[in-house]
């Protein structure tokens, strides 16, 4: 995982509550390997914690209505162009 990827995790799961933390075990040919117990533990959580599911059923309601005529991001790269 190259650093963009980790920062772009950490702010899902750290800053925006997005997702759930869930470590990767490696085997010695570098392959990732996730333990059983651990994805378990991980779908567990999520399916426990609906604010979580809510909260993305949320974020992309907002980022949908941005990108619409009208929208903020719709505004603003209208902008850009004038």
């Amino acid at each position: 995982m190259d650093l963009e990827q980790q920062l772009n995790v950490f702010g899902l799961v750290k800053e925006l509550g997005l997702a759930v933390e869930m470590r990767l075990d490696h085997r010695q040919r570098g392959d990732e390997v996730v333990i059983a117990e651990k994805r378990d533990g991980a779908i567990r959580c999520v399916m426990k914690h609906d604010s979580m599911v809510r909260k993305v059923k949320e974020k992309r309601e907002m980022s949908r209505r941005a990108m619409m005529e009208g929208g903020s991001s719709s505004n603003f790269l209208g902008r850009l162009d004038h």
